[in-house]
């Protein structure tokens, strides 16, 4: 059996990230994708998808 090589910064990190992001209250998990709806909208038009994102969450 092989030893497991340590993660790289890049795999720590987004490992990190979704740990985090799994730990938030349901609420600023929607405000996530609120946000990223919301930058990613422009990017999807470039390309001919259009989107509507989430009006903002209270």
């Amino acid at each position: 059996m092989t030893t497991m090589r340590p993660l790289t910064e890049e795999q720590y990190a987004k490992t990190q990230g979704r740990r985090n992001l799994a730990n938030l209250p349901y609420t600023e998990k929607v405000k996530c994708v609120i946000e990223l709806q919301r930058r990613l909208q422009p990017i999807y038009a470039q390309r001919g998808i259009y989107i509507k994102p989430w009006k903002s969450w209270n």
